[in-house]
């Protein structure tokens, strides 16, 4: 059964007569300056904000997908305010080797290696003109099970909207909804994982704009050639410089 929320979470509270929500805004403001460390270790010295966030956690009527949400809400409202803007997409896998693997997924490679996690598909909103760096729109978790593996032939006669490739789709379709009327203004730059024809149908019905780096030499609707040949032939209008 899950426990209530608590208004006040015991343990949770820094110097003497500190609210609660104030020593989670410091947690907050620990773990931003110092990215990458742990919880601990980012709240050195402080005890009490260590004992608060942990509580917090394990609180099980605390869902992280709240907690994301309202993330992604604050970067929506911000990037409203740019002309245009680059929606940039990859994903990426986050492993551990402790004693919690035995609770996350396969990430392929060796058979019997100790390597366990998830995988993690970003959407990262950039000012296109100025190349600020806004902050995530989107972002989706998720772990392979045991059985999948080995079964990659057996994972292509899924339907579209149940292989994992249909993460591309589901980001535009979340993008849009936080987004709303400022969708026109964001251009998805995606790597070539993304060359998937049902993909870029979406994308071109909802007439959504995107940038996928071809990988599949496709047929042409509109003339004899094949993608990469006509792409060889073709003048270049312009380019674009992003420094990372």
């Amino acid at each position: 059964m899950n426990r209530p929320v608590r208004t006040r979470m015991p343990g949770a509270v820094g110097r003497a007569g500190e609210r609660p929500a104030l020593t989670r805004f410091k947690v907050a403001a620990e773990l931003s300056a110092h990215t990458g460390n742990s919880l601990s270790s980012s709240c050195e010295g402080y005890t009490a904000l260590v004992t608060g966030a942990y509580r917090l956690i394990e609180n099980e009527a605390v869902k992280p997908e709240a907690i994301a949400e309202a993330g992604f809400q604050a970067t929506a409202k911000i990037a409203r305010q740019s002309r245009l803007l680059l929606a940039l997409e990859d994903t990426t896998t986050l492993g551990y080797k402790h004693a919690v693997r035995s609770e996350l997924g396969d990430l392929g490679g060796p058979e019997g290696s100790k390597t366990r996690g998830f995988h993690v598909h970003s959407v990262f909103l950039v000012d296109a003109d100025t190349e600020r760096s806004i902050g995530l729109i989107d972002q989706e978790r998720w772990v392979r099970e045991d059985v999948q593996r080995g079964k990659k032939n057996q994972r292509r006669q899924l339907p579209y909207e149940g292989k994992e490739s249909f993460k591309w789709q589901r980001a535009s379709e979340n993008t849009e909804q936080r987004m709303g009327g400022k969708m026109p203004d964001i251009i998805s730059v995606c790597d070539r994982e993304a060359d998937i024809y049902e993909y870029m149908h979406y994308k071109l019905d909802n007439r959504q704009r995107f940038v996928v780096r071809a990988t599949q030499n496709r047929i042409l609707v509109d003339g004899e050639l094949l993608l990469f040949d006509s792409l060889a032939q073709t003048e270049v209008l312009g380019k674009y410089t992003r420094l990372l």
